[in-house]
């Protein structure tokens, strides 16, 4: 039915290790970063109609400025390839400023939408990553490496691992440009080469060795996320305590689900206003 509404959903993504390796004159970064896509979503509702037009809701529609969303810059890059006005619902359940690229995985499903409904051409990377450096990347779901400022992404086929992560925010909105505006080394080493892991103990030990250049910033800034950082440590089974992105969620991955369960329900008791959700990784 031509005037139907449609559901398109936006993965949160999360930067399981994230390098900055330059700054280009303009200042941009650039990055080098494994990103992976737990079922934690926004959900986006569209349907044709006389006038364009943008609804928010969600837990976290507060939080977003209706008239600067990503969504209508998605939009804007393709409307004039379209037959027709669009109405787009969105259902804010990712939270801002927390290192998920919510508004990114936004605007990449919308443009994914379009682009797969309506066979029109997308713009190439380099434009759609103006709007956000995270948006190529979210143009797919799957396991990448992301390098350049955003642009550059390759997908990564060894992903036979078995790994849950629980993501845990404290509420907070943390400014991107902010945190790598106060970066003091810009020039760091990219990942190490990503080869081989027989299991994922092997892929967690890779993990450790990597690192977000972000962080420790962000600690300093935000003391929340330290605390949230340790929390995370402490809980049983934990492999991994990480910063997502330039914070504010941080992440803790483990092997098995009921110890990905029992992190988040011993995190939801003990910190009733934090933000906690758990996932399967692989």
């Amino acid at each position: 039915m031509k005037n139907s509404t449609e559901t398109v959903f936006a993965n949160a993504k999360v930067n399981l290790a994230l390098h900055v390796t330059g700054r280009r004159s303009d200042s941009y970064h650039f990055l080098d970063s494994l990103v992976v896509f737990p079922k934690i979503k926004d959900i986006l509702m569209i349907k044709e109609a006389n006038n364009f037009s943008v609804s928010i809701g969600g837990e976290f529609s507060d939080w977003v400025d209706p008239e600067e969303n990503s969504v209508i810059k998605a939009y804007d890059l393709v409307k004039n390839k379209l037959q027709s006005n669009f109405s787009i619902h969105l259902e804010k359940n990712i939270p801002v400023g927390a290192g998920l690229g919510g508004g990114s995985a936004d605007s990449a499903a919308v443009l994914r939408y379009f682009q797969k409904k309506y066979k029109i051409e997308i713009p190439k990377k380099e434009m759609i990553a103006q709007i956000g450096a995270d948006v190529p990347v979210c143009l797919s779901k799957k396991f990448q490496r992301v390098r350049g400022i955003g642009e550059i992404t390759e997908e990564i086929y060894e992903n036979n691992f078995e790994l849950w992560i629980v993501l845990v925010n404290p509420r907070i909105n943390v400014s991107t440009g902010k945190i790598f505006q106060s970066l003091k080394e810009t020039e760091n080493k990219g990942l190490e080469s990503f080869k081989g892991f027989k299991a994922s103990k092997d892929f967690i030990k890779y993990l450790l060795r990597q690192r977000n250049d972000l962080q420790s910033v962000a600690c300093e800034k935000y003391p929340e996320i330290k605390c949230v950082l340790d929390e995370i440590l402490e809980t049983k089974s934990n492999l991994l305590a990480r910063m997502t992105g330039s914070g504010s969620t941080c992440f803790g991955l483990y092997s098995k689900m009921e110890d990905a369960l029992r992190a988040q329900e011993n995190m939801r008791e003990k910190f009733k206003s934090w933000w906690v959700k758990y996932s399967k990784v692989f």
